[in-house]
């Protein structure tokens, strides 16, 4: 297959599969295997092979161990695990898991309360519908990555000219990639991670002093 058409194929793939909305999550809860295989299935287009895994039971239990998710039930995960572990799954490729603790935790307490305007769902929902809206543009810019590469080198021969064509496209992406990334980072350094540090500053002046005996 010519590099430029499977470029636009793996773009058509993703705006038609990418953006579920929560409604294609079950509304009862899962056990582990259940919650893989639901992963698998949905975002089977990140998959560089058949026998790769979006997401694995070591992973999950990880994603627990630093508080990336809420409690289990009984060890079953509810629609908003669900939700939270998609979240983890386009952040993890940008950010550490420490940047992807202080994303969420403010999310975890907001939208995971009951008497907050927004739920989780409606929140993942809104997300997706903008993206899925806005996707056309994102693939124009990638569209146009793959032509202007195509134009760079066509004094070359064809199998040269298509060569340094695919790398020149790859190091564009990636470096459209890199400067997104530092944009988010920046934003958890400058933004998210001052207000969990007031907070926290704020929750131990709170703390009543124990009485000396």
């Amino acid at each position: 297959m010519e590099y430029d058409k499977l470029v636009e194929k793996i773009m058509q793939g993703f705006k038609e599969k990418t953006y579920l909305d929560a409604s294609s999550i079950p509304n009862i809860d899962l056990y582990m295997d259940q919650v893989t295989t639901f992963m698998d299935d949905h975002l089977e287009l990140f998959k560089r092979s058949e026998d790769d895994k979006t997401l694995t039971k070591t992973m999950i239990n990880n994603y627990s161990k630093f508080h990336l998710l809420p409690p289990t039930n009984k060890k079953k995960y509810s629609k908003d695990h669900i939700l939270l572990l998609l979240f983890i799954f386009y952040l993890k490729p940008s950010l550490s898991i420490p940047d992807i603790g202080s994303t969420l935790k403010p999310i975890q307490e907001l939208l995971l309360d009951k008497n907050f305007p927004v739920s989780l769902e409606e929140y993942f929902d809104t997300l997706s519908r903008t993206q899925a809206e806005h996707f056309d543009s994102f693939s124009q810019q990638v569209i146009d990555t793959v032509k202007l590469s195509q134009e760079l080198f066509n004094d070359l021969s064809n199998k040269d000219n298509e060569l340094l064509s695919v790398i020149s496209i790859i190091y564009m992406l990636s470096l459209q990639a890199s400067m997104q990334k530092s944009i988010a980072t920046h934003l958890i350094d400058n933004y998210l991670k001052p207000l969990e540090q007031a907070k926290e500053k704020e929750s131990k002046k709170e703390k009543p002093k124990k009485a000396h005996k």
